[in-house]
């Protein structure tokens, strides 16, 4: 907040804290008090008030209260309230009014209600002055823990990210091994497009959200690398629908994990691999994405797939944390394993 905003609030509102004395007044209290009171009393009794609540507030507080000096800030107020009644005490006070229906009201109780002005209303103050700093500091801790939390969250993904880039290197670097043993001549086109994929996860990744179309233009480009690598081995079946796709943003390399275990784990199958993938935006800008592919039998456990997939230990729980972090209660994510297939189900709300 501006500090001149911060500073008009604080006007405004002793100036409604003066006011409401005279808001307040009952039928009858001008001849109790005898409204107005002397003007060097009332203000020079302001003066301090406000100079009682902000000393409390930006001084006795963080020096001795928050430090755990629970003596030494007692010890101050108390000096306070007695420079205070000092202070006061010299200047012309209200006259006792003349009350002939109640004669035993004597000097003493004058100078008891005297008394009680010296000292009560700058108690007062202290009283508001500290809980006024302490919803201060509170405040503070709140914005701080939340910056925390915000570094803490990008520290998290930026690892999350990071370990996404060397797996995927790792597979594709594989699959061009095998095309410079065969001395295939799509070995330098598929050099190529690495360089196309790399300059991207370099260049582009960096950003929180980036275009929806550069994510799925990653993800066509390395599926064509693949094709390079299996030729007809892999029956693909790819349906990417980008109609639809606008202005929508989403966050970097989130889809890729699971292209690359369909691949990883289709190519282990003998017999008929085959991976379909149908990608779409659909209403309301939710992206949602089916993905079947075949698997060995030999992946099949009794436990979910997800948790025991050995891939799922960094595509498709790195993915999943990542959905938490980026989209919460924003997404459904559906793993599920069958004999020799596996199938995934993404649906993530992107907003406009």
């Amino acid at each position: 907040m501006p500090k001149y905003r911060i500073i008009f609030y604080h006007l405004l509102a002793w100036a409604v804290f003066y006011s409401l004395p005279i808001l307040s007044t009952w039928s009858g209290s001008a001849a109790v008090i005898k409204l107005p009171r002397p003007p060097s009393l009332f203000w020079i009794s302001s003066l301090l008030q406000i100079l009682i609540f902000y000393l409390n507030a930006y001084w006795l507080m963080p020096q001795y209260f928050f430090k755990k000096k629970y003596l030494a800030y007692g010890l101050g107020i108390l000096v306070v309230l007695a420079l205070r009644a000092l202070a006061l005490y010299h200047f012309p006070f209200p006259e006792l009014p003349d009350m002939p229906d109640q004669p035993l009201l004597a000097d003493r109780d004058f100078r008891m209600m005297r008394w009680f002005f010296l000292f009560f209303p700058g108690l007062i103050t202290i009283v508001l002055s500290s809980g006024f700093r302490i919803f201060i500091e509170h405040r503070n801790k709140e914005k701080l823990y939340k910056e925390r939390e915000t570094i803490n969250l990008r520290s998290e993904l930026r690892f999350l990210r990071s370990q996404i880039s060397p797996h995927f290197l790792f597979n594709v670097l594989n699959s061009l091994t095998a095309l410079a043993r065969k001395k295939s001549e799509l070995l330098e086109p598929s050099l190529l497009k690495l360089s196309e994929l790399m300059r991207y996860t370099i260049y582009e990744t960096d950003q929180d959200f980036i275009p929806l179309k550069s994510e799925i233009d990653y993800i066509q480009s390395y599926i064509n690398l693949q094709r390079l690598r299996f030729d007809e081995h892999i029956s693909l079946n790819i349906n990417i629908d980008d109609t639809a796709i606008q202005h929508q943003q989403i966050a970097p390399m989130l889809l890729i994990p699971l292209i690359e275990n369909a691949f990883k784990y289709s190519s282990q199958v003998m017999g008929a691999p085959y991976i379909d993938l149908k990608l779409e935006v659909k209403e309301q800008h939710h992206l949602v994405l089916m993905l079947k592919n075949s698997c060995s039998n030999v992946a099949l456990l009794n436990k979910s797939a997800e948790e025991n997939i050995p891939s799922a230990g960094l595509g498709l729980s790195n993915l999943r944390r990542r959905l938490e972090l980026i989209y919460p209660q924003r997404f459904t994510f559906k793993v599920e394993q069958l004999e020799g297939e596996f199938l995934v189900e993404l649906d993530i709300e992107l907003g406009e």
